[in-house]
């Protein structure tokens, strides 16, 4: 507190220094969510734009999936945004590499195992 006192006096004025450098800030867009997504309607959820589902239920008229998706299909997209769709994030929801999972499927298609 003294030391914003001693500013005062001082006319210092604050500020965030690194917008008066010119840069450009920038959201990324190269990562991924783990979501829940729920809609009244099947062909509301493109499950073709999920890099990959852990759970998905139909019932009763109802359907919800647990997937990965990237960041920038749901920036490119509006089906989340729809009437009867909703897009929850799970706990811990970032996912900042997929290569581990690819890798996987490749170790599987070696051993002769196709998922």
């Amino acid at each position: 507190m003294l030391s914003d006192i001693a500013a005062l006096r001082h006319n210092y004025k604050y500020e965030y220094k690194k917008l008066q450098h010119g840069r450009q800030v920038s959201i990324a867009e190269d990562y991924y969510l783990k979501v829940y997504v729920s809609a009244t309607d099947l062909a509301a959820l493109p499950h073709q734009e999920f890099e990959w589902i852990d759970e998905w239920h139909n019932q009763d008229g109802h359907v919800w999936l647990i997937g990965v998706i990237c960041v920038s299909k749901l920036k490119s997209s509006d089906w989340w945004k729809q009437p009867g769709v909703s897009l929850l994030l799970t706990e811990d929801p970032i996912i900042d590499n997929i290569d581990y999972r690819e890798v996987g499927k490749r170790s599987l298609e070696l051993a002769g195992v196709h998922a």
